[in-house]
């Protein structure tokens, strides 16, 4: 029930948009009986449940007259959505970016302190739910983890799994328990385990949680968040650069996204070189008679 809640609010966004298309009943109907096909089917993937669901909106579009049967057809989707488990990520695709922007507009605010002790909290919850044998590392990044720097106020955490098949067993159906949402980041390849919670009409703080195994690119990003507090007129540049960005495209995530790019591969390309050269530097001392 908590999870049909959750994706409700999915709904809503993607209901505006398909109440505007002309949609024939009977072209969705048969749509949707692909769906059927696919779950109908012993250990149907969630891969190919996905494919299925936005195949059968893909075909609502090409129809007509579906506007009258939106509330008809609703609980139907609802149900398909928290099936697909894939939330917030594939319905992104398939929403206009300006619906999105409009539900969760892009607020850049001044540091707060408290956004250290969330992570605390949230971090101490992961603690005792799992142990090292699911989360080996949890750590706090993204622009929240920096002090004095501007920032959405969204509580980043990257936690290390001994491997995705860990995550997926022993991980997945316990943080969605606890009130997370699922979905798996394919946008950012090679692709990880994503969590979030505080999208629901309650509110309340939202959190973010990254997973993935040691050695995978997502730990890159710890190295732009490090070097920006080893040097803070970085972390000046990029909170005016962010404050710019919102202002600009307030309702537009992917382009605000997309404007900090190259920033944030700058950074982090320098972050890699300067821990190169400590290394580097420790070796030869370590080396030295």
């Amino acid at each position: 029930m908590v999870q049909l809640e959750a994706f409700r609010n999915c709904w809503l966004a993607l209901r505006k948009i398909m109440a505007e298309l002309a949609c024939d009943g009977d072209q969705l109907w048969m749509a949707l009986a692909d769906v059927d096909g696919v779950l109908a089917r012993p250990n149907c993937r969630r891969e190919q449940l996905g494919r299925a669901v936005e195949g059968a909106i893909e075909k609502a579009k090409e129809s007509t007259s579906f506007a009258a049967r939106v509330d008809e057809m609703e609980p139907r989707l609802v149900a398909l959505v928290v099936l697909l488990g894939r939330e917030w990520a594939h319905l992104h695709n398939l929403l206009r970016s300006k619906e999105l922007g409009q539900r969760f507009p892009v607020e850049v605010v001044e540091y707060d302190p408290l956004w250290l002790e969330r992570f605390d909290e949230e971090a101490e919850f992961l603690d005792g739910e799992f142990g090292p044998d699911c989360v080996t590392r949890i750590e706090h990044f993204g622009s929240t983890a920096v002090p004095g720097l501007s920032s959405k106020p969204t509580i980043d955490i990257l936690v290390e799994l001994p491997s995705f098949e860990v995550g997926e067993q022993e991980v997945k159906p316990r943080l969605v328990e606890a009130g997370y949402i699922y979905f798996w980041r394919s946008d950012c390849p090679p692709g990880h385990m994503m969590f979030v919670k505080g999208y629901g009409e309650e509110g309340g703080q939202k959190y973010h949680l990254h997973l993935a195994p040691s050695g995978h690119p997502l730990w890159d990003r710890l190295l732009f968040c490090r070097y920006l507090e080893r040097h803070p007129n970085m972390a000046h540049q990029y909170g005016s650069l962010k404050r710019r960005l919102a202002k600009v495209h307030r309702h537009d995530r992917e382009a605000y996204t997309n404007g900090k790019t190259a920033f944030v591969t700058e950074v982090t390309e320098r972050a890699r070189e300067e821990v190169m050269s400590k290394a580097q530097i420790l070796d030869r001392e370590e080396t030295s008679p």
